[in-house]
């Protein structure tokens, strides 16, 4: 089994296989909703109107996934998060999860939406878009929970794990022990 509290340069359907049943108290994904920025230049410009740096590196693997995918992620997660849930065919429970990211005027989604399993309402939160690759294991060191983090392409991989290294490299009163 992978050890927690890490990120890995593999293939989330080999790594959630080495997990036995119900083995996450919660899953929280984001995985790709459609094709398109696998291209170069899918978004048209290197840098957004309010000055996002996007000019991302070709992906050579950007799989949006089926089935298969969402049915191994229930397997090992008692609950679940899926970012995107509206681009896909899967039947999910009917809780939803609205982020308001309060930034008009740019080509992204004024909000995004989530499935989940951990209550039956719509709840919406409003947090600043502060742009791509926020980092997951940044947010899990921050509430203080183990985590288990994947991403097959290297080069996002390791801008994942940089950006780690520099957050958590910082001093911190929070995390002064």
């Amino acid at each position: 089994m992978l050890e927690l509290n890490q990120c890995y340069n593999m293939d989330c359907m080999k790594g959630m296989a080495q997990f036995p049943d119900g083995f996450f108290d919660l899953a929280v994904v984001d995985p790709p909703y459609f094709s398109g920025p696998e291209r170069r230049g899918y978004y048209g410009s290197k840098v957004s109107k309010i000055g996002v740096y996007r000019d991302y590196p070709v992906s050579p693997v950007w799989e949006i996934p089926g089935r298969a995918y969402f049915d191994e992620l229930r397997r090992v997660a008692k609950h679940y998060i899926v970012w995107g849930c509206n681009y896909f065919s899967y039947e999910f429970a009917p809780g939803r999860i609205v982020w308001d990211k309060c930034k008009k005027g740019t080509s992204f989604s004024d909000c995004e939406l989530a499935a989940t399993d951990l209550f039956n309402t719509v709840r919406l939160f409003r947090f600043m878009w502060n742009g791509m690759l926020q980092g997951k294991s940044v947010a899990a060191y921050e509430a203080g929970v183990d985590f288990i983090g994947f991403e097959i392409d290297p080069i996002y991989y390791a801008a994942e794990e940089q950006r780690f290294l520099d957050y958590t490299s910082q001093t911190s009163l929070f995390h002064l022990t």
